[in-house]
């Protein structure tokens, strides 16, 4: 397979709360996250990556939300190298640790830590680097087919224990992306194979119960609006906000205000 590998960089150092973008001109970047919490965006979407997280895809900006140095490893290459050249247009995100790549991984990781000069370096990549790809998109194939053979036909217990999860946890920070961690398959597959079974989306099923859990919340306690955003998973009260008003055409404040009036009318 004919390629190249246009640029390195060998351990970029993030300080926290500084940000970190890679632009690639058009080529493939790769990420490799080495250490620490970063949240990852690209076209308005964004999603958090940890230690072990490799992320491919184009014109991505990096922030550490932790409270510690995070180091991630980046290159690009050339589009004759992609064996999913959606990915340019989309990027997928894979964890090393949950596929058949962690020794190639651990070998990277032994390169980047030597005292290599920069032509060893590039040989060391060109050595490692399509049989490390090929690893990477040969088990998200399997993975992917495994979730079709298996969502397909009867109802999936895997779409029950995502259902059950969604309740027991509707307070945390959960994403569809998540959820379709939780069993490793594609999230606008489990999206649509759960609409199918459930008549309604995971996100929204979840968005339902934080609203049903909110109007008890407003009405039942003293607890501030802001309070109450965090406790149901929100990460901001305009976000928490928003939603509630979506959902019954006043802000939370206004529906504390409301019902308090009216109890005081009996």
């Amino acid at each position: 397979m004919e390629y190249y590998i246009s640029s390195v960089k060998t351990k970029e150092i993030i300080a926290p709360r500084c940000n970190f973008e890679f632009t690639s001109d058009g080529q493939l970047s790769m990420l490799l996250v080495l250490k620490g919490s970063l949240l990852i965006e690209w076209r308005k979407k964004k999603r958090t990556v940890t230690e072990g997280n490799i992320v491919f895809g184009e014109k991505l900006k990096l922030r550490n939300i932790g409270a510690d140095i995070a180091s991630v490893f980046a290159l690009s290459f050339s589009e004759t190298l992609l064996l999913n050249k959606e990915m340019i247009k989309k990027p997928d995100y894979f964890n090393v640790y949950s596929t058949n790549v962690e020794p190639l991984f651990s070998e990277i990781t032994k390169v980047l830590s030597k005292e290599s000069n920069p032509n060893q370096l590039y040989i060391d990549f060109e050595r490692l680097l399509p049989t490390f790809l090929k690893l990477i998109f040969q088990s998200e194939k399997e993975k992917q087919q495994t979730c079709k053979r298996t969502l397909s036909g009867k109802i999936d217990p895997r779409l029950i224990r995502i259902n059950r999860y969604i309740r027991e946890n509707y307070y945390k920070a959960l994403t569809l992306q998540s959820l379709a961690d939780l069993i490793q398959c594609n999230p606008v597959y489990l999206s649509n194979t759960y609409s199918k079974v459930f008549q309604i989306t995971p996100i929204k099923y979840l968005q339902d119960i934080r609203m049903s859990k909110a109007k008890e919340l407003i009405i039942r306690t003293n607890k501030s609006i802001s309070t109450i955003a965090n406790q149901l998973g929100y990460i901001s009260n305009s976000q928490f906000t928003n939603l509630f008003k979506r959902y019954f055409n006043m802000t939370p404040t206004e529906f504390r205000i409301t019902t308090l009036n009216d109890a005081k009318k009996y």
